[in-house]
């Protein structure tokens, strides 16, 4: 009676843990529409980009690939047909200038998403951690969608023609 008591136990803790995993697994791979995802805008839709602005930008180097380009944080929008959706906006007018929105739009095939594991930035996060001789935190998977080129992207700037008073 106690082996099978045993057995039945570690059963029902070997189904949790396999639960788990696989949750984890789905989890950073499973996009939803509102969520953040980075745009790596290379070649010339950056360097257009960075034109329309008007001043220059933060030019970040893009993983083993040794690509430069804009690395924009962005919405998903929405996600159909096994395309994603994503948008990003910017407000470059300064105090003199005519109030005004820049806009990215991107729609690429779902399977174009791709994950980089990142870790925490701050050193006061992985204090705990480092006392205890223990590995730096592990946070979920920052989707991102790397482009050079105009196919599936549109760059629209919006006026102001109407603001309403405070």
């Amino acid at each position: 009676m106690n082996r099978l008591v045993l057995g039945l136990m570690f059963a029902c803790v070997a189904a949790c843990l396999a639960a788990a995993v696989g949750y984890a697994e789905d989890s950073s791979s499973s996009l939803k529409v509102g969520d953040r995802i980075e745009l790596q805008l290379t070649g010339r839709p950056a360097t257009d980009f960075i034109r329309l602005v008007g001043r220059p930008l933060p030019i970040k180097t893009f993983g083993d690939a040794k690509q430069t380009g804009l690395a924009l944080n962005s919405r998903v929008i929405s996600i159909d047909d096994d395309n994603v959706t994503a948008e990003y906006y910017h407000n470059p007018a300064s105090k003199n200038e005519e109030p005004m929105i820049l806009t990215i739009t991107l729609v690429r095939p779902l399977k174009d998403v791709q994950y980089q594991a990142t870790t925490p930035s701050s050193g006061r996060v992985g204090l705990r951690e480092k006392q205890n001789n223990s590995k730096q935190p592990h946070f979920p998977a920052l989707p991102f969608l790397r482009h050079d080129s105009y196919d599936g992207l549109k760059v629209r700037a919006w006026t102001v023609t109407h603001e309403i008073p405070k």
